[in-house]
This record gives structure tokens, sequence and C-alpha cells, in this order.
């Protein structure tokens, strides 16, 4: 009769699998808030990832940072991700985490073909900052000079637009300076920020860069690392929340410590 043997190598593969499979049996998915933050909808929009402190509207309050909402319109195939910045909509070109740089446009300017109403940019100063790179772009419309021509190029698109009179621009770098000769001269005058490009309409509709202070998300790298997802604690918000697959804890997935409080 035969014997079942038991070899030694059969126990080292035993103990070599042990750990994977205590590691599997803990990354079941129990908290319903890294279920709600991870949906593939909330971490996509067109050819954009969304993390971190950025959030989509839709998406619990938790998986961003106050102020820093976006919203996604497939449909929109020019334009799909957008952000409000006081009362106007900013379409969102591009975001680099690594650099904290997201690079938005007024979506006006990239809906109209040869845009006349131009207004000065204003942002809340403890969400964003202007990135180091950008300059300004200040605009001059409908234009009568009697005696002299300013030494400025035009904006080639109105040429047509005002009759006699034209309308020019000047790209300066830091804050834009309004030359005193112009007051009364030009229907509208209004800086725009910039980052500048070959011609006109490439640099208003390329767009120009805000940052986002490191405070935000510092930890957030190390949160990532260890599989989780970072996130905001409403009630807590000097924490640096990390939502991970069974529960949340301070900065990363590895570290035994939960939160005092649920997000």
């Amino acid at each position: 009769m035969l014997q079942s043997l038991w070899y030694p190598s059969s126990l080292c593969c035993l103990l070599l699998l042990l750990p994977l499979l205590l590691r599997s049996s803990a990354s079941v998915l129990t908290n319903p808030q890294y279920i709600e933050c991870s949906e593939p909808e909330y971490l996509q929009c067109g050819k954009l990832n969304i993390s971190y402190p950025f959030r989509m509207f839709e998406s619990p309050n938790y998986c961003g940072y106050p102020g820093y909402e976006l919203a996604c319109d497939l449909d929109d195939e020019v334009t799909p991700l957008t952000i409000r910045l006081g009362e106007k909509s900013y379409a969102v070109l591009n975001i680099s985490y690594q650099e904290r740089v997201v690079v938005v446009v007024e979506l006006y300017y990239m809906k109209i073909e040869c845009p006349r109403g131009f207004t000065n940019t204003s942002l809340n100063s403890t969400l964003f900052s202007y990135a180091g790179y950008d300059s300004n772009l200040t605009v001059y419309l409908n234009c009568n000079f009697p005696n002299m021509q300013p030494q400025l190029p035009e904006i080639p698109c109105l040429r047509n637009r005002y009759a006699s009179n034209k309308s020019y621009y000047k790209v300066d770098k830091g804050p834009s300076t309004f030359l005193d000769n112009f007051h009364g001269s030009c229907e509208l005058t209004a800086a725009v920020p910039v980052y500048y490009k070959e011609n006109f309409d490439a640099t208003l509709k390329g767009g120009f860069g805000l940052t986002w202070n490191n405070s935000l998300d510092w930890w957030c790298q190390e949160c990532m690392d260890s599989g989780g997802r970072c996130g905001h604690n409403e009630t807590r918000p000097e924490d640096q929340i990390c939502i991970c697959s069974d529960t949340n804890r301070l900065r990363s997935c590895f570290y035994s410590k939960k939160c005092k409080e649920d997000v």
C-alpha cells in the first residue's frame, strides 16, 4: 500500500505563499469610501487623470480638497474637463501633479473664433497662484489715434471689425502695465494671463498655468505608493488622510494608526 509522503520542499512552498495569502485577505475592499473614490468615472476625463486635491463634482466631498472640483463632459470633444474660478468656467488643458500645475484657459476663448469680450482675471489666492512662466496679455480694443499709431502689434482677426479703428496687444512678463497714452482712446483694455506662444491666437488659446500649495498634498505620493487614495477630512482638515481598502489611516496604508474620526 502506498503511503503519502510529506516532502520538506512542500513545506517551504507553503511558507512562501503564506504572506501572499495574508496580504490578499487584508486587501479585500471593505472601506466604502475607498470604493467610492476609486470609481473609474471619477479618476479620468478624456486623456487627463483626476487625483487629489482635485475631484469630480459627482464624487463625495472627502475624495478631494474643497475648491478643486472639476466637471467632465465627454460629449465636448474640445474641452471636456472644466473648473470654475470665480464666476467663470475654464477648460482644463493639462494637470501635472509632480509640478503641481494645472493649465487652464477661459472657455469663451476656446469657443469663439475671434473673441472681443475680455475681462481681467481674478483668483482665489488661498487655492491657486499663477505659475512662474505665466505672462500677461494686455489688449486694447477699438482704439482711435488720429495723430499717431502706437508701436504695438495689431490683433489680426479684429482688423475689419471696427471700421477705421484698430485693436492692439502686448505681452509682459510679470504684472501687466497699461500704457498711459491709451487711456480714453480705446473702447476696452484688459489683462489676461497667458503662456506666451508664437502669435496672438495661439497665446490666447494656450491658456496659463496655476499652481496649488504643496501643503495640501505633500504626503499624497506616500499614500498612493501604499495603495491608498488621498482624501480630506472636513472635521479635521489638518489630517493627512489616506483612504485605504480596509479603513482610513494617516498618510499611508502601511501605518497601523487609524484616523481618530471618519472622513
